[in-house]
């Protein structure tokens, strides 16, 4: 097989190309007897209008479209691996068209026969047999006589195989980009608010994390309809790779793809300890130990995300999430003139509670304590005001509860054992507290508010009950109580 006179019905398969396809004789004289030409060292061009479909492009426009997402995303964590996926398979995708726009008719004067047979010419041009190979300048790929394929169908079935992998592979290292910006986000900030200690701690989390990420991303992948879709995904790549190569496939192919993730990694490992692994190698296992089960669910909730973390933190301070929607509309009233009037709309809880808060701020500055922090997370929960008089160096930390709202059974244990667990929970970004989706400032005002405390000459624990009117959010003078730890039960 390997020495024989190639014509138009064989296929060849470039190293940096989609699919196989079979040259196109530019020669009009001699044929075989099934009426095909004979190739020689003149013909370069391919019969399919995509040519090889070059996917040199589809790993470029991959990295290329999952670095400008990702720079452009207003969000972090876990959520940038899967929105640097998603850009890094549509980059892909597009990497794809580009590649076959310029392969074809114009890569063809890039590329250059290696070898000939001059014992059998054609008007004094030498053919080529299986044994001959072609490179392309271009990219520096090259062209082999492919003796497996034999039709078109085998050729195309190979063709969407590799254009899955290829779109997977996008999608891997578009992940990468996302992660690795997620985890240098991370480690700065660390680096900012703690110092070398603080990222020195932040390694050390990412290092416990690893394993458990691990058995994470693996029970995700047969649970979750992300990860049995990929799966199907990689079955039905399996079958058409199959084909394509051989020109039979079954359900055992279709099996063999659906654990081609763990088959794979294992290849990619084995790569990696001879030391022939690739980007890629290195790529698929890395993704192992990232968050990736959690990215997806990140990603849709973006910036609102954190619903669930954040309604887990409600119960524990005691409170129902709240729907803050729209008020309901008010029914007019009717009046004894027969005329009738919308009453206005009453104020939001949390507007009311803002407001509260607002006017506890205003009187700590008029009392000389200018300098205020608010360590809350979406939820609105932690410490409502610390305040601290640059003059004196005094610390005030108060919580504030507007008209009926009373202290949660975590708020009863008084204040100072209330404000020192969540300014650490803040501090150390533990559950309810996280960033993302709470603020990125928040463990830096969390650790400045300990700094203010631990430094005080004197603290004061306080409860600020501040009545507002629901309807005009109108202020009135506030009850200002100790915000005691409860008393001891007596003895008996």
């Amino acid at each position: 097989m390997g020495a024989k006179i190639t014509t138009e019905k064989e296929f060849w398969q470039c190293s940096g190309g989609l699919m196989p396809a079979p040259m196109q004789s530019t020669q009009l004289v001699t044929k075989k007897k099934d009426g095909n030409k004979y190739i020689t060292i003149n013909d370069k061009s391919t019969q399919s209008f995509v040519d090889f479909a070059c996917k040199k492009m589809m790993w470029l426009m991959a990295l290329i479209a999952a670095i400008v997402v990702v720079a452009v995303v207003a969000t972090g964590g876990a959520a940038l691996i899967a929105i640097g996926a998603l850009a890094g398979a549509a980059g892909a995708v597009l990497g794809a068209v580009v590649g076959s726009l310029i392969c074809g008719q114009r890569a063809a004067i890039a590329r250059i026969w290696i070898g000939e047979k001059a014992d059998f010419k054609i008007l004094e041009t030498p053919t080529v047999t299986g044994e001959h190979k072609m490179v392309c300048n271009i990219f520096g790929e090259q062209i082999s006589y492919a003796p497996n394929v034999k039709s078109w169908w085998q050729a195309i079935s190979l063709g969407a195989a590799n254009f899955i992998g290829g779109v997977l592979e996008g999608a891997m290292v578009g992940a990468a980009v996302g992660g690795g910006v997620a985890f240098m986000e991370g480690g700065m900030a660390a680096l900012a608010e703690g110092g070398i200690g603080g990222l020195g701690r932040s390694a050390l989390q990412l290092v416990k994390s690893l394993p458990g990420n691990l058995l994470k991303n693996f029970v995700s992948s047969w649970t979750t309809g992300l990860g049995a879709g990929l799966r199907a995904t990689t079955g039905v790549q399996q079958v058409a790779q199959t084909y394509g190569e051989t020109g039979t496939a079954g359900v055992g192919d279709f099996g063999k793809g659906v654990v081609g993730m763990e088959t794979g990694t294992a290849e990619s490992a084995q790569r990696i300890f001879t030391g022939q692994g690739t980007a890629m190698d290195y790529i698929g296992i890395a993704m192992w130990f990232t968050p990736a089960h959690k990215s997806a669910e990140e990603a849709k909730k973006g910036n609102k995300g954190g619903n669930e973390e954040q309604n887990r933190s409600n119960r524990e301070e005691g409170e129902t999430p709240v729907n803050d929607g729209p008020p309901p509309e008010n029914e007019a009233t009717a009046r004894p003139d027969g005329e009738a009037f919308e009453d206005p709309a009453p104020l939001r809880n949390s507007a009311i509670g803002d407001i509260g808060e607002a006017a506890v701020v205003d009187r700590l500055i008029a009392d000389g304590y200018t300098e205020i922090l608010q360590v809350q997370n979406n939820s609105g929960h932690g410490v409502d005001i610390i305040g601290r008089n640059p003059t004196n160096g005094h610390v005030k930390a108060i919580e504030v509860k507007a008209n009926t709202s009373r202290l949660s059974e975590a708020q009863q244990q008084g204040g100072e054992v209330y404000v020192e667990d969540r300014l650490r929970r803040a501090a150390n970004g533990e559950r309810g507290y996280g960033v993302p989706p709470n603020p990125p400032e928040l463990p830096q005002q969390a650790r400045q508010a300990q700094r203010w405390i631990e430094n005080a000459p004197n603290v004061d624990y306080e409860v600020h009950r501040v009545p507002v009117d629901r309807t005009t959010g109108v202020v009135g003078e506030p009850e200002v109580s100790p915000w005691d730890p409860p008393a001891p039960e007596p003895e008996e």
